[in-house]
């Protein structure tokens, strides 16, 4: 009996749809806007604590940003570079305590190329932000990864109010914005949730643009918001790629590259107010690609600050202590970085019928 084969080829791309808003509170609430019932579902839908880093969502008409961790090294300065060391090779090694150090291992290597005072790490590492709405005022609300002092960082934001980028020519802490006509700065953050708010006025148009980043209080900014999902960890385990300047591995090249050139342009967020007013709900979809995922957990390391990052840290267990294979608690805060990654998957099938 002779056979004839039937073959289909299927290609599928996994994809993640993200819904990473709220607070721990799954009650009935009501829209910011309207004032109105928002969903129980809907609502419980904004409660993840788990997310993929570089969203920008609607949730209930609260616009809200959630960052990579781990991710605030400044600009990338090329490989001769005074800050923070004349090659950014010796930036590295923070556990082996050396004084130029941005990051603790040794092959671990930043895109970025600027550093905290010592005790002053992940200060402006930027982890959400939130923009709501009330009446003609809008209110800001950054978290940072760690906050020891309440006036150590900047959050500012510049709007392009009329969305028109032929208008308008503010700088946002030194860096071009395109159509930027008004920027506002906040300082005065809140050591215990470790939460920077200000207000601002609402523009008049229906659509306005913003950009956003965290400082140290000289200014020196070290994380941008609004970069998306598709930021890149560059560096692999090669020679090259770890000894080259630009190639990271903590999800910061474009932003490096972007604050290196001085212009953060591309990294943006559009706000709409009709959908604000209405409480809408709108999701984020992250596509394939080698992605970061931020885990909240319910504990912090032991002995330690509690939050953010230390460069010199405690070993696991005595039987860890080891300077190449050591065990080592660096984030000893509640919100851990993941990776992953999401690949196209090629499912050949064969349908076979026989005669």
């Amino acid at each position: 009996m002779p056979c004839t084969t039937q073959r289909k080829l299927i290609a599928l791309s996994f994809s993640a749809l993200l819904v990473a808003c709220g607070s721990e509170d799954s009650a009935l609430s009501n829209n910011p806007g309207t004032n109105t019932p928002v969903n129980p579902q809907e609502t419980a839908q904004c409660n993840e604590q788990s997310w993929f880093a570089g969203v920008t969502e609607i949730c209930n008409g609260v616009l809200v940003y959630r960052d990579y961790v781990y991710d605030d090294y400044g600009a990338d300065t090329g490989l001769l570079s005074p800050s923070p060391a004349l090659l950014n090779l010796a930036s590295r090694g923070g556990q082996l305590g050396n004084p130029l150090a941005n990051t603790p291992g040794l092959l671990s290597p930043t895109a970025g190329d600027s550093r905290y005072p010592a005790g002053a790490e992940s200060t402006a590492d930027l982890v959400e932000l939130r923009l709501s709405k009330q009446g003609n005022t809008y209110t800001a609300t950054f978290e940072l990864n760690a906050l020891y002092d309440a006036g150590q960082t900047i959050a500012a934001i510049a709007i392009d109010t009329d969305n028109n980028p032929d208008t308008g020519s503010e700088t946002l802490l030194g860096l071009t914005v395109q159509g930027a006509d008004t920027v506002v700065q906040f300082n005065n953050g809140n050591v215990d949730t470790n939460i920077i708010s200000g207000t601002f006025s609402s523009p008049t148009s229906n659509t306005f643009k913003i950009w956003a980043v965290t400082a140290q209080s000289s200014g020196e900014v070290m994380n941008v918001a609004f970069r998306g999902p598709n930021e890149e960890a560059g560096a692999e385990g090669t020679v090259p790629s770890q000894a080259l300047p630009g190639k990271g591995n903590w999800w910061e090249d474009k932003q490096a590259a972007a604050l290196g050139a001085g212009d953060i342009s591309q990294f943006f967020a559009i706000v709409d107010i009709r959908k604000m007013n209405s409480g809408t709900t709108e999701t984020a979809k992250v596509d394939a690609g080698f992605k970061q995922r931020v885990y909240t957990s319910k504990y912090t390391a032991p002995n330690s600050t509690g939050e953010g990052m230390v460069l010199q840290a405690e070993a696991s267990s005595p039987e860890n202590d080891s300077m190449f294979c050591g065990q080592y608690f660096h984030f000893v805060g509640k919100y851990q970085p993941m990776a992953f990654t999401f690949q196209k998957m090629v499912i050949l099938t064969t349908n076979a019928a026989c005669k």
